[in-house]
């Protein structure tokens, strides 16, 4: 893990993890997991604009979509140096880093996991070959 990864990222950014929105007796464990990048992303964007002496994701995004997208290969290179060595629970780790810095990337961007989950619900059931092949090429 890179020094400085908010792999604790609500205790990094001053946030705790405050679940009293969502009504737990109708929400499973396993629910619950899955509505952690809903959390994260809504986290980072209330860090967005904050003072970069508080908030890593203030301080990243302070320091331009550039730095962002380094931090983010960074992190998918260590991530698959892990994978390569079969270290299970690095990989987990790097894997946890890898999505922190692409929500920043999207928060920077001004995109929504909800378009993300709907490019995703597009391709579902559809061969990765036919999609990769649909995909419009590019001119060059």
């Amino acid at each position: 893990m890179t020094p400085g990864c908010p792999s604790g990222w609500a205790a990094r950014d001053g946030m705790t993890k405050d679940r009293k929105h969502m009504p737990q007796d109708t929400i499973s464990p396993r629910e619950n997991r899955r509505d952690v990048l809903e959390r994260l992303y809504h986290t980072v964007m209330a860090r967005k604009g904050a003072s970069p002496s508080i908030s890593h994701s203030a301080r990243l995004m302070a320091r331009g979509r550039s730095k962002i997208a380094q931090k983010f290969g960074e992190e998918a290179v260590e991530c698959v140096i892990e994978a390569i060595k079969g270290d299970r629970h690095g990989l987990i780790s790097e894997s946890a880093d890898v999505l922190y810095h692409l929500i920043v990337m999207w928060v920077d961007a001004g995109i929504d996991p909800a378009d993300v989950w709907a490019e995703l619900e597009r391709r579902e059931g559809t061969s990765g070959i036919e999609e990769k092949a649909s995909r419009p090429k590019p001119a060059f």
